[in-house]
């Protein structure tokens, strides 16, 4: 049975990606700092027809930039809950996860299995907000939304002894960011071999929102460099962000669409639902 794209991972998937950049950082001779990435849906990204998490490596002392954003925020409310962060532009939600460098190593069967049920309840509770702020601002169901994973695990301790104390930032955390446009539209193409005077699409995924925006043409990467260094220049008189925060609020939602109720009970029956449906 094909499963949809835009539908969650399971938790057995999420576990084994979470285990992945567990252990590649605690490998003996090459550790590695690695971030996952999850695109669901066309409209974040997605361009293979099946589901499926992806990693890539990350600078090992500072890790993606989306980690560098997270420095000096925290929970605002109970343990066990996703909040927003209360800085960006868009809305990009966050579940923090355990401590992973409290972790045997290799992990034991109860950590797992302990892990697995964080992991799940984790994954509802972002989809659960994702969907109560869609539904309560009247927003589009089909934007599809980018899921990261990020892990600490210690690599600095071992890498850089003498920066550790520094670069302990907050970076166990599930994002989950919903998306309202796929692409940003680029001024015209600055590449002389071109004729179209279309404004060409930058496409952002995953990727973009950890921070690291992907180019395919030379002409791509001019006309976004112009764009990040000519807007920042500007009076931001229309109330949006410039530069490259601009791109992923423009493909984003806003910020205030997170902002709730004390309580709310949407969706999460229906999530549930998927989340046991696709193991």
């Amino acid at each position: 049975m094909a499963l949809n794209k835009s539908s969650p991972p399971s938790p057995h998937e999420l576990l084994q990606a979470y285990n992945m950049l567990y252990i590649a950082s605690q490998h003996p001779s090459e550790p590695r700092r690695l971030l996952a990435f999850y695109n669901g849906g066309t409209g974040a990204g997605a361009s293979q027809s099946w589901r499926h998490l992806q990693v890539i490596s990350v600078n090992e002392r500072l890790g993606a930039p989306v980690e560098t954003w997270m420095r000096g925020v925290k929970p605002p409310g109970r343990q066990g809950q996703a909040f927003a962060h209360p800085s960006l532009p868009y809305l990009h939600l966050i579940y923090p996860l355990p401590a992973a460098q409290d972790r045997s190593f290799p992990p034991t069967e109860e950590e797992d299995e302990y892990m697995l049920g964080v992991l799940a309840k984790g994954m509802m509770c972002l989809l659960d907000d994702m969907i109560d702020a869609v539904r309560r601002n009247e927003g589009s169901q089909d934007g599809g939304w980018n899921l990261l994973i990020t892990l600490y695990v210690g690599l600095c301790d071992r890498l850089y002894p003498r920066f550790s104390a520094k670069l302990r930032l907050n970076s166990d955390h599930m994002h989950l960011i919903p998306r309202s446009h796929p692409s940003f539209p680029l001024p015209q193409s600055l590449d002389p071999s071109t004729e179209t005077k279309e404004p060409s699409p930058l496409e952002v995924n995953s990727l973009g929102y950890a921070g690291m925006l992907l180019v395919k043409s030379p002409a791509e990467l001019e006309a976004l460099e112009k764009i990040t260094s000519d807007d920042l220049k500007k009076e931001n008189a229309d109330g949006h962000s410039q530069g490259i925060m601009g791109v992923l609020e423009y493909c984003g939602v806003p910020r205030h669409w997170g902002d709730k109720p004390e309580e709310h009970h949407g969706g999460a029956e229906q999530l549930m639902g998927a989340l046991k449906g696709s193991l």
